[in-house]
């Protein structure tokens, strides 16, 4: 690759990096007040301030988080089950097989708690994630079917 073909790269990829992060700007600002609101952060400092100014506490009532944790533990008791079907001409013993798998994958790496997470996630901030991959910190040879949560921060989607 000369050196002209990979500084244009270069260039291109910052340029998709700007415009991803661009368009993201008003949803992160939202989405990070959303989870203040859920944690009970729901004042400004200014408005803290002008509170204790005028030797008033600050109250809140949280009335999201219960509605969150209602909806959480709805999904947790109404999850619904990964399931392989067999594509057009496909054979039925080959999905089920591939449901026992990815179930069995799920089971071991606590992929269900994971999900419970990303729930909650797109509950509050409108996007949840997940990420599978193969952990070698257990098994250096083989290695384990990781399943985890990324924070919707991490995450840049092409606007």
């Amino acid at each position: 690759m000369d050196k002209t073909s990979k500084t244009n790269k270069e260039s291109k990829l910052k340029e998709l990096w700007e415009d991803s992060k661009k368009g993201h700007r008003i949803w992160r600002k939202e989405a990070i007040e959303n989870y203040e609101f859920v944690t009970n952060n729901q004042w400004t400092p200014e408005d803290r301030a002008l509170l204790r100014e005028e030797e008033k506490p600050c109250l809140t009532f949280n009335h999201i988080l219960p509605i969150i944790n209602l909806l959480s533990g709805m999904e947790r008791q109404n999850r619904a089950d990964v399931k392989a079907f067999p594509r057009k001409g496909g054979v039925r013993v080959i999905a089920d097989a591939f449901t026992s798998l990815a179930k069995h994958s799920i089971d071991l790496c606590h992929g269900d708690t994971e999900q419970s997470m990303q729930f909650v996630d797109g509950i509050i901030s409108g996007k949840g994630w997940l990420k599978s991959d193969i952990s070698y910190k257990k098994d250096r040879k083989n290695g384990d079917i990781a399943v985890t949560r990324r924070s919707p921060f991490d995450m840049y989607e092409d606007p």
